[in-house]
């Protein structure tokens, strides 16, 4: 086991290192990801932070699968790790286990987690290590015990792995969970994963690099430009031949639908940036109006992708976006949503989801990315891909809830 005879490093750039975090010039992490745990983080859960985490620091990561399933083990996570994380050959793999785990004593659990950190540093996989959550039994202390020890391993080797101290705002003073956050003393609510991923973000943004990815150039766009691999038509937005539909008013930029289900008034516009934002395209606006309860507004386009032979030509549609949340009641909003579906195969390329808090009003700017493996033994016809991008209603309200900005829709055909 290693084992820190310092609080200060010095990292391989000479950059200095304190308390098991090395300064953000040392680290730039990049590329491909793959998110690794049990229920907490498993994909399209309301527990899962890592939707807010990593889109509120709009830098660029992109996630290419979330292998977590509920009720996993260390001993579990370890016995799929090589075909579930090394096999792919990640850049960087987030973990969150343990939970399910704390009936074990502390020198099994810490030989388990010592093999999960001694395998990714071996196959060259940076590990961003996050703390266990309160909750469960016996809790408390001993999920500190155990985080101080993942805390004490990432100090030690801090150009491979890196402990993310995600949960210390959901956590009363013992490091029990709140009730407010963990309604089953366990799982965080959409309230509590919202949480987590607004601290997970203050800590992963010095230390992820901030290359461009979103498509800021209304050029790069294919068939136009038949050197790109970007698919979205009108990115920027403009001119307004576009459809509304349902209870949508106002402008559809050209080659967009943007709909409003049954009972919701809703208003669409183009809006300039403001004033200083480095990224000076327009967003299309969407104003919630009205809703007599559950529905759902959206936007969707079919983009433009050439046709796609059954191997690896293309092994994932990643998508991004810049999304603002502006004075949005969550109270009476649930899910938004980005996926792309292949009306050719009937099948979902990738489905991204994004709770809504419940808990007041929301204003917050993302950078939503997600670009999971597609299933490289279909094939996918040209034009064949809806994107759509879309947030539900789940309560009835008259008076408008506030606003969905969109900017910049971007889907890249990626060959790594």
């Amino acid at each position: 086991m290693a084992t820190p005879v310092s609080t200060r490093y010095v990292a391989a750039s000479g950059a200095a290192i304190r308390a098991g975090r090395a300064a953000a010039s040392s680290l730039a992490l990049t590329g491909n990801l793959i998110i690794g745990g049990d229920s907490i983080t498993e994909a399209g859960l309301s527990s899962d932070p890592f939707p807010w985490g990593l889109g509120k620091t709009r830098k660029s990561l992109r996630v290419a699968a979330n292998t977590a399933l509920a009720g996993r083990t260390i001993q579990q996570l370890l016995d799929a790790l090589t075909a579930e994380v090394i096999s792919k050959a990640p850049d960087v793999y987030a973990v969150r286990i343990g939970t399910n785990s704390q009936t074990l004593p502390a020198a099994t659990f810490e030989a388990q987690y010592q093999q999960l950190l001694d395998t990714l540093m071996a196959n060259n996989i940076f590990g961003l290590i996050h703390a266990i959550p309160p909750g469960g039994a016996p809790a408390g202390p001993y999920c500190v015990a155990r985080n101080n020890y993942l805390r004490t391993q990432c100090a030690a080797n801090p150009t491979k792995l890196f402990f993310v101290d995600d949960c210390v705002d959901v956590a009363d003073s013992n490091y029990g969970a709140v009730p407010a956050f963990f309604p089953d003393g366990v799982h965080p609510n959409p309230f509590g994963a919202y949480t987590i991923g607004s601290r997970m973000a203050a800590i992963l943004a010095p230390i992820l690099s901030a290359t461009p990815f979103l498509n800021t150039d209304p050029a790069d766009v294919y068939p136009a430009n038949a050197g790109s691999n970007q698919y979205v038509q009108n990115p920027m937005f403009g001119g307004s031949a576009g459809t509304l539909s349902g209870g949508a008013t106002g402008v559809a930029p050209t080659g967009w639908t943007v709909t409003g289900a049954a009972g919701i008034t809703l208003a669409s516009s183009v809006v300039v940036a403001d004033a200083g934002d480095a990224n000076q395209n327009p967003w299309l606006r969407l104003v919630l109006n009205a809703a007599t309860g559950a529905g759902q507004i959206s936007i969707s386009q079919q983009i433009q992708n050439p046709t796609i032979p059954a191997d690896n030509t293309v092994k994932r549609f990643d998508f991004a976006s810049d999304i603002r949340l502006v004075n949005m009641n969550t109270a009476n909003v649930g899910t938004l949503s980005v996926s792309m579906q292949s009306t050719y195969t009937g099948a979902t390329i990738d489905t991204e989801y994004l709770r809504m808090t419940a808990s007041g009003i929301l204003n917050e700017t993302l950078t939503l990315r997600t670009s999971k493996t597609r299933d490289t033994t279909q094939s996918i016809a040209a034009g064949s891909v809806r994107l759509t991008i879309s947030l539900n209603t789940t309560a009835a309200f008259t008076t408008p809830n506030g606003y969905l900005d969109i900017r910049c829709p971007t889907v890249r055909g990626l060959t790594t």
